[in-house]
């Protein structure tokens, strides 16, 4: 999908790679052809038809490191400094999650591998709401206002309708 002249992907790509605690990108899609533009590793979910909590097993089990960044391709907004906070925070806790005014943020957050056999089994047991296995872990969840430093309205927008993209375009071209 277009935003601004882009694709709404590559400007989570640009948050994430100008992000010094990121040290490996993966994209998780069952469609690699699409994306081959951003010329990050492609991986298709392990377990198709999981959802996003899909997602997130297949990026932990093809991931080389001990926490993942998980960050989902439709929030135009998301920058650096706020990846960088949520990973250098995500060292004490299994899943450490934003929570806004809409509730916790599941594809903005940080996961470790300690999470797989939560995650297997949530998938077996057919539940895909994916803030369903954080009371199995040590979760920490951090409420985004502004009292952060890079605190901004409307951080973690998503886009998923037609509406949601003309509010976001608007934002956009309000700044």
């Amino acid at each position: 999908m277009q935003f601004h002249g882009e694709p709404l992907i590559a400007r989570a790509a640009k948050a994430l790679t100008s992000c010094p605690a990121i040290s490996e990108i993966l994209l998780i899609t069952n469609t690699p052809a699409e994306y081959e533009f951003l010329h990050f590793p492609s991986f298709p979910d392990l377990q198709p038809g999981k959802g996003p909590l899909g997602g997130i097993y297949t990026a932990l089990s093809h991931a080389k490191f001990s926490r993942v960044l998980v960050v989902a391709c439709d929030l135009p907004f998301i920058t650096p400094e706020l990846l960088d906070y949520l990973c250098r925070e995500s060292e004490v806790a299994e899943v450490c999650v934003l929570e806004s005014e809409k509730g916790v943020e599941p594809l903005c957050a940080v996961y470790a591998k300690s999470c797989l056999p939560v995650i297997e089994k949530q998938l077996r047991d057919g539940r895909l709401k994916v803030s369903d296995f954080y009371p199995k872990v040590k979760t920490r969840i951090i409420l985004l206002d502004a009292s952060l430093p890079f605190y901004k309205p409307n951080l973690l927008a998503n886009i998923n309708t037609p509406e949601e993209m003309k509010k976001a375009e608007s934002i956009l071209e309000a700044k």
